[in-house]
C-alpha cells in the first residue's frame, strides 16, 4: 500500500489528525472468504501500523 498523507485522518471522538504531506510504502496482507454463490463475505486487512506511523511522520 502506498500514497501521501494528505487528508485529515479520523482520530475519534471527533478529532482528527492534520496531514503531513509525507509519503508512505508499507507491505500489507489481506484474508478474504468467499461464499460459494460468489461474492466476498469477509475480508481482513493487516499492515505494519508501527511502520505506517513512523512514515507519515506520527511515530518513532
Amino acid at each position: 500500500m502506498e500514497g501521501t498523507f494528505s487528508r485529515p485522518m479520523p482520530a475519534g471522538e471527533g478529532k482528527t489528525i492534520p496531514p503531513t504531506g509525507k509519503a508512505y510504502r508499507i507491505r500489507m496482507a489481506t484474508f478474504s472468504h468467499w461464499t460459494r454463490e460468489g461474492p466476498m463475505d469477509e475480508e481482513y486487512l493487516f499492515w505494519d501500523n508501527q511502520e505506517f506511523t513512523k512514515q507519515i511522520g506520527l511515530g518513532k
